[in-house]
């Protein structure tokens, strides 16, 4: 998820802040643009999404 111009996980909500030289990957859930970070694609791969956040859920965990 991209606020603020800085790109979120949408699995571990690592962020470019706290990460700056991680690989994003974007797709789509539910009609919605996603970032996933490169060490999370065998989560996604194995884990058929299950652990993906949609972008209102990340929102909310990154506004705390």
């Amino acid at each position: 998820m991209l606020v603020e111009n800085l790109y979120f996980c949408n699995i571990c909500q690592k962020s470019t802040k706290d990460a700056p030289k991680t690989i994003f990957v974007q797709g789509i859930l539910e009609g919605e643009t996603i970032h996933i970070c490169t060490s999370c694609i065998p989560t996604l791969v194995h884990g058929g999404g299950k652990g993906v956040l949609n972008n209102k859920e990340l929102k909310e965990i990154v506004k705390k």
